[in-house]
């Protein structure tokens, strides 16, 4: 039993020993558990902060991401599309042109990512869908606004008539709407893609940029409406050609439009970049995937703006002073064989070079066209300085005639005058412009003979020397205005300027005819081909497409193409739309002109003057003193002006100790009939300085002439005709008083006796009156057969009797006709003021 119960005891033991334990253990597992809680709720904690770190850091990462991201694409959008090519339709960017073509244009956003295109580099973009119109439109106005001036030409063809590139005004020339307008268009395109491969290969396979050429962009609206099967054909060769050559295409598809019989839309789509053009959405073939959507359209002030910047845009300026050649090259003799050259301006990064030449090729002669305010006067101002630089005042002599309200050529004539100027006609009118074309012809003529002589047919066939003459270079600024009228004038000067154009290259001899358009000439309408068909040189600057055809060829609208001032058209080719090359040309400022002058007349020791003339100005006797006045024994040849001529050399006539001796001026001026009177007076003092003048003033003074009259009458009388001479000057006779005084004696018949008897014995009257028929009565019926005439402003009725009734004269200011009663035809003269 003791077993037993120690069992029982042990087990009371444990049952006790566990009752005292439990509250313990208990209270450990709670604590335990307590602690176990406590670290669960601290480790989610910890990984609630490290998510949440991890989460922020993520974030932050992204955010880094998307940042770069958009910085990424705005520095590439900036790269390919710069300025307003990658910008919305607003801000202040808008205001003016970009400084160089854009690769690439924007056409909307994916997200906020630009989403930029390709246009001018390819051969252009195929739009379609009903945002079609206003994407090409965008188009257009990001590329006008974001390229420099004269960097693109835009072209467009709108069939419909919908007048939506109107918007631009003057900043894009006028919509093409006909298909034969198109159809040339094209084929202007296709020539110049031509032309640009040839410069291309040329450059060893340059790119087109290196070309410094524009870019051409050709906008078709409601295609294919118009197009037909031919000018289709034409489209697929230039879209296949056009990229990298600077020609692209903007095409708006219609899809309501059928297409004629033989066009097919979609190949010209397969040629150029499809883009997909919804009001909410764009897709651009390429660019799959990207949600683009389109940019808010422009408004119109938008358009507005950037058609005013264009319109008023210059192209950059072509230094006069980079077309000259460096000083050592100056005055270079012109060797056998050679023509003349000169660089107008620069085309592309090229000089523009124009060549005058009597052979290999023939190139003598150069029509310059344009329209007003276009540049034209700095064109003439260019070539004529740059050949002066060039060539020698041995091998070059110019003849410059401006026939418009212009001032550009009387500068050449100043205090360091061009020395290889001959003449230099300001104002020029008709009768001097013919009188320098006789001289010019004359100056052919004689070297037809000394040719002949020297057994030569070409200018350009002999060596340099004294036997060489200089070429001639004739510029005829406004020459139409010679052509004007229906006159004899008209007839002689376009029969001299046909052989001129046409004979004058042999014998050295060049024209440059200027003009804003040889439209409505009537003396050209049936001498038009026998002209200009001799000049094979054409320099047309920005024109109505009328006047580009008139003045380069049919069909030749290139110089309506041009959008800025300054540009050209240059063709040696008699105006075939081949041959053409668009320049820029340089800009001559006045000052560094004058400069240029002064250094060449320096070198030059110019001492011979220009012959200059100016219409309406009267001749300035001062400064023709110098010139010996004609005289010997019992004769003397007095001045009364400067012939309308090239020489200088004053008009005169002759006054011979002989019946018929003296001057009858008649017309109205008084000025100019002073200035007769003072030409006579000056120059015979100058020949024969012991003669004696006598004054009757018929203006001022006319009572006393009678009694002067009988004073002189009863000199001549008692002389014997070895004294000095007596020279009276009658100024105003008309309105002297002619009546029978208280002694019946009639002062007309002492006049009469002084005219008549006079010249035997040494006394010569010059007298004006105002009108013939007061003469007549004055001196009767014979006018005392006085022999020399000087004709003012008098109807020409009177004017026949005397000179001829072939004679057609209606004189202005300061302008006389001397008939001498020796020479063929009467003389035109500047009276001297």
């Amino acid at each position: 039993m003791s077993g037993v119960a120690h069992r029982e005891a042990a087990i009371r033991g444990l049952v006790a020993a566990y009752r005292a334990y439990a509250p313990v253990a208990r209270q450990v597992a709670a604590e335990a558990q307590l602690a176990a809680e406590r670290d669960r709720q601290h480790a989610v904690r910890q990984a609630e902060r490290t998510a949440e770190a991890e989460r922020h850091r993520i974030q932050a990462a992204v955010r880094r991401a998307m940042d770069g991201a958009r910085e990424t694409a705005a520095a590439t959008t900036a790269e390919l599309a710069p300025g307003v090519a990658g910008l919305p339709f607003s801000g202040a960017e808008w205001g003016s042109l970009g400084t160089a073509a854009p690769p690439h244009l924007r056409v909307g956003v994916c997200g906020e990512v630009p989403v930029v295109v390709p246009l001018l580099p390819t051969a252009g973009w195929y739009a379609a869908g009903d945002g079609a119109a206003g994407l090409v439109l965008g188009a257009v106005l990001r590329t006008v606004a974001a390229t420099p001036a004269g960097r693109v030409l835009v072209d467009s063809y709108d069939p419909r008539l919908t007048g939506a590139l109107g918007v631009f005004g003057e900043a894009l020339p006028r919509s093409l709407s006909g298909a034969g307008e198109l159809a040339e268009r094209i084929g202007d395109l296709v020539r110049t893609l031509h032309e640009r491969a040839q410069r291309i290969a040329r450059a060893g396979g340059c790119g087109f940029e290196e070309l410094a050429e524009p870019y051409r962009l050709m906008v078709l609206l409601d295609y294919p409406a118009g197009v037909d099967e031919a000018v289709q054909r034409d489209l697929l060769r230039v879209a296949e050609s056009a990229a990298g050559r600077g020609v692209c295409f903007l095409v708006q598809y219609n899809a309501a439009i059928q297409p004629e019989r033989g066009v097919e839309p979609e190949r010209l789509a397969a040629l150029l970049r499809r883009i997909e053009a919804g009001r909410e959405r764009i897709a651009v073939a390429g660019l799959e995937g990207v949600a683009c959507r389109p940019d808010r359209p422009p408004g119109a002030e938008l358009f507005a703006a950037v058609a005013g910047a264009a319109t008023g845009a210059e192209l950059p300026r072509v230094p006069f002073a980079g077309t000259l050649p460096p000083r050592r090259e100056w005055w270079t003799r012109v060797e056998k064989g050679e023509g003349l050259r000169i660089s107008v301006g620069a085309e592309g990064r090229e000089p523009a070079w124009v060549r005058l030449s009597s052979s290999n090729p023939p190139l003598p002669n150069i029509l310059i066209g344009g329209s007003a305010g276009q540049g034209k006067s700095n064109l003439l101002l260019v070539l004529i300085h740059g050949l002066a630089a060039r060539y020698s005042p041995a091998d070059l002599e110019m003849y410059l005639l401006d026939f418009k309200q212009g001032l550009e050529f009387e500068r050449l004539g100043g205090e360091r005058w061009l020395p290889h100027a001959r003449v230099l006609g300001v104002f020029s009118d008709r009768e001097f412009g013919l009188a320098v074309l006789r001289h010019v012809h004359e100056q052919m003529e004689l070297r037809s003979e000394t040719f002949k002589r020297l057994r030569v047919t070409d200018v350009a066939g002999m060596d340099p020397g004294p036997d060489r003459p200089p070429r001639l270079l004739l510029v005829l600024d406004e020459f139409q205005v010679m052509l004007a009228e229906d006159d004899a004038i008209a007839d002689e000067a376009i029969a001299l300027l046909e052989k001129l154009v046409r004979l004058g290259r042999a014998y050295g001899v060049h024209v440059v005819l200027a003009t804003q358009t040889i439209e409505g000439i009537q003396r050209l309408a049936t001498k038009r081909e026998a002209v200009f068909g001799q000049v094979p040189n054409r320099i047309v600057l920005k024109t109505t497409a009328a006047d580009s055809q008139s003045l380069l060829s049919a069909h030749n609208t290139a110089a309506a193409a041009l959008r800025h001032r300054g540009q050209a058209v240059l063709n040696d080719d008699y105006g075939s739309p081949e041959a053409n090359r668009v320049a820029l040309i340089a800009h001559a400022r006045e000052e560094e002109l004058a400069a240029l002058r002064a250094e060449l007349w320096h070198h030059a020791r110019a001492e011979r003057r220009p012959r200059v003339f100016k219409q309406d100005e009267p001749a300035d006797l001062a400064t023709l003193l110098h010139h010996p006045v004609e005289s010997g024994p019992g004769l003397v040849r007095p001045w009364v002006g400067v012939p309308v001529a090239v020489t200088e050399r004053p008009a005169a006539f002759d006054v011979r100790q002989e019946p018929g001796a003296g001057l009858l001026v008649l017309g109205d001026d008084a000025a100019a009939a002073r200035g007769v009177l003072a030409g006579l007076s000056a120059s015979i003092g100058k020949a024969r300085p012991a003669d004696r003048f006598v004054w009757l003033d018929g203006l001022e003074e006319a009572r006393a002439i009678p009694g002067q009259l009988a004073e002189l009458r009863e000199e001549i009388r008692g002389r014997e005709g070895g004294e000095p001479w007596i020279h009276v000057l009658g100024f105003g006779m008309h309105r002297a008083r002619m009546r029978p005084g208280d002694d019946f004696t009639s002062p007309a018949d002492t006049l009469r006796e002084i005219v008549k008897e006079g010249p035997d014995v040494g006394v010569f009257f010059y007298g004006w009156w105002n009108r013939m028929n007061v003469c007549t009565e004055h001196l009767g019926f014979e006018r005392c057969h006085v022999n020399s005439y000087l004709f003012l402003r008098h109807p020409v009725e009177a004017v026949q009797q005397v000179c001829g009734p072939l004679v057609a004269w209606s004189a202005r200011p300061g302008r006389g006709l001397l008939h001498d009663g020796l020479s063929g035809e009467p003389l035109p003269v500047v009276i001297f003021g």
